[in-house]
């Protein structure tokens, strides 16, 4: 069995190597954008407390157009937990990124 850290590691790896987001990426978000997906898919967690499709689907719309960057989409998972792992993988991109832009600097 997985324990949570572990998970979020593999979903980090799974951003870089499945969806394409290597450092390079990050490091092209420096204006927050991977903090605000992070916060998106944090409020997409308590999706499941609106259960009829029309309030669901309303909800998805106002965290795409008020927390998501420009361009990016959260997009419902069945699990809210999966939600949170993704967001925590975010985080630890957002640190990394900056990691290696106090790193550049120094």
């Amino acid at each position: 069995m997985l324990i949570v850290l572990d998970e979020i590691l593999l979903e980090r790896q799974r951003q870089i190597h499945e969806e394409k987001y290597p450092f390079e990426h990050d490091d092209a978000h420096n204006r927050g954008e991977i903090a605000f997906a992070a916060i998106g898919h944090t409020l997409a967690s308590r999706a499941s407390d609106y259960p009829d499709g029309k309030s669901r689907e309303a909800y998805f719309w106002n965290i795409n157009n008020m927390h998501m960057p420009s361009g990016w989409t959260c997009k419902p998972k069945t699990d809210p937990r999966r939600h949170l792992i993704i967001a925590a993988a975010l985080l630890v991109a957002e640190i990394e990124r900056l990691d290696r832009a106090q790193k550049a600097t120094t």
